[in-house]
């Protein structure tokens, strides 16, 4: 099984972003021998961390994309239209025939009202991710090559008209040790928002419960 999901994989993904998704992607697939992983960033000087890893990372887009066969959109979502833009303005003759743009973004509905419906009108073919994992920090420095490990990924598609490319990305994130799920852009922007109201009560009031339930308990074995 192994080796099959090896023959299916990208060989050369470039990854638009290099932060704690972004970064713990092209660890993974460095890890796991699955071929090229580039960066992509703004500027050169936060690409050091993954130019120090031993990854080709540039602020030169054009460069970073040349022959790639998947995109990987990993910046702040409110950033993917204006990439989408940009990437499209280098031109689509840098990318490998039958390149694939995928995103990392947890709004579906945003993305696929911006960046996906401005790909697929340029003829890009553009299919949604969501992979459920990440951490409270960020940055490359935090990035590691198991965050995916059973993690679940939604691969998102509205009206499941590209197959074949949902195949595809369900094969890719099932290399970096994902458990995949088929969903629409609705559901997983609904996910989304329970998923969020969830991590706020947390950081508001769960830590606090947690601390006072201990320190009673501390108080009981010491009474």
């Amino acid at each position: 099984m192994a080796s099959l999901l090896r023959e299916m994989a990208f060989e050369r993904v470039v990854v638009l972003g290099a932060g704690l998704i972004g970064g713990s992607i092209g660890l993974a697939r460095q890890e796991r021998g699955l071929g090229e992983t580039r960066f992509w960033g703004r500027s050169e000087e936060r690409l050091k961390p993954a130019q120090a890893a031993g990854f080709f990372a540039s602020a030169d887009l054009g460069e970073a994309i040349k022959d790639c066969d998947l995109v990987v959109l990993a910046t702040p979502v409110e950033f993917y239209q204006g990439l989408a833009i940009q990437l499209l303005q280098v031109g689509k003759e840098f990318l490998a025939p039958g390149c694939l743009v995928t995103d990392v973004g947890s709004v579906k509905g945003l993305v696929e009202e911006t960046a996906g419906r401005l790909f697929r009108k340029n003829g890009l073919p553009f299919v949604g991710s969501h992979p459920m994992a990440g951490s409270e920090k960020g940055g490359f420095a935090e990035a590691h090559s198991d965050l995916f490990e059973k993690a679940c990924c939604f691969v998102c598609s509205e009206e499941g008209e590209d197959v074949e490319n949902e195949n595809r990305l369900q094969k890719f994130w099932e290399t970096l040790g994902c458990r995949v799920e088929r969903a629409t852009e609705k559901l997983t922007t609904k996910l989304s928002l329970e998923s969020a109201i969830y991590l706020i009560f947390w950081q508001q009031w769960g830590q606090r419960f947690h601390s006072e339930w201990k320190g009673r308990k501390l108080l009981e074995e010491e009474g």
